[in-house]
């Protein structure tokens, strides 16, 4: 399996459901959860509202497991109001439905509301205003249940990651947007969250040292650098090297995260794929600064972050991914 493939399909259907509303965010919902559930062997439904509003946009009857699924065009009022309202009506409406009138099997294992924030994360509920009325209706009811309220953040981690590429491959065919993913692109973006967690973890050196500073080992023979032509820069790169211990750091965290883990993976794809390309027309410092030049100019240029550009490029050279070997 391509992680890489993986990767690119997961953002397309997020950003793709991002940016949908109202009963359109329902249906592209639907294909992704009806996906999801098929794959562990679990059958999820969404019930047609034409009949009249039974408070279920989808559920799973197996588990009792309920979805309100919500996008709003525009709140009128904000969205934290605005999100409360809409979980108060249709919990209360589902518990009614459920306990009362004696619909959907007469149970409620699990109630999720699942709401699109767009580019926004979920507005915080620091009075605990879903804990207070989820505990209210199970004492009205003598029942217990699990509620949870999530945004996209939930179906690109939850759901979406625990698929494989051909389910992600059919999602996409479904929601209309395969067509539109570039597998061998590299958003800005990417790249500058990659040199921006290596520039956080710059500046916790130096204000936190370690000990010693010492801890990263390997340094690249002096031949390498002279290879290479580099010799005018050889104090600086060996400088990078002894501390590219930070960028192994770095790496202990990202690999445990599927998403960072990946973006790392790409970015030095994409530094090496910008060096062959350079070593074509170039070589020696004028080759080592045109690959430098070229990742900084995915960050605007930004002169805080060229220290930590510079570094990852060492720490490829060092792994000997680019630039001529000994």
């Amino acid at each position: 399996m391509n992680v890489l493939d993986k990767y690119d399909y997961i953002q397309s259907i997020t950003r793709c459901l991002r940016g949908t509303t109202d009963i359109n965010f329902q249906f592209s919902i639907r294909l992704v959860l009806k996906e999801y559930f098929s794959f562990r062997g679990m059958k999820y439904e969404m019930p047609n509202s034409s009949g009249g509003d039974d408070k279920c946009d989808g559920w799973v009857e197996k588990d009792a497991i309920f979805y309100q699924i919500y996008a709003p065009q525009q709140p009128k009022t904000s969205v934290r109001e605005n999100m409360r309202k809409k979980f108060n009506d249709d919990l209360t409406g589902l518990l009614e439905k459920v306990y009362t009138e004696k619909k959907w099997g007469g149970k409620v294992n699990e109630f999720i509301f699942l709401i699109n924030t767009f580019d926004r994360p979920l507005p915080h509920d620091s009075e605990r205003f879903f804990d207070k009325l989820v505990n209210e209706m199970k004492k009205e009811y003598d029942i217990d249940f699990q509620y949870r309220v999530e945004n996209i953040d939930y179906i690109e981690e939850e759901i979406l990651r625990s698929l494989e590429v051909e389910n992600l491959d059919f999602i996409s065919s479904k929601l209309g947007i395969r067509n539109t993913i570039d597998y061998n692109a590299v958003s800005l973006e990417t790249v500058y969250s990659v040199i921006d967690k290596i520039s956080a973890k710059v500046h916790q050196l130096i204000f936190t040292p370690q000990l010693g500073n010492d801890y990263y080992k390997r340094i690249s023979a002096p031949s390498k650098i002279s290879l290479n032509e580099l010799a005018e820069y050889k104090d600086k790169i060996e400088n990078f090297i002894l501390k590219l211990g930070i960028i192994e750091d770095i790496l202990v965290t990202v690999n445990a995260d599927f998403t960072y883990s990946d973006k790392f993976e790409r970015v030095i794809s994409f530094i090496i794929e910008k060096y062959n390309k350079l070593s074509e027309k170039y070589q020696g410092i004028k080759l080592y600064d045109e690959v430098v030049s070229s990742i900084t100019d995915a960050c605007d240029n930004n002169e805080g972050l060229i220290i930590p550009c510079e570094m990852l490029i060492v720490y490829v050279f060092d792994k000997c991914d680019i630039f001529k070997k000994e």
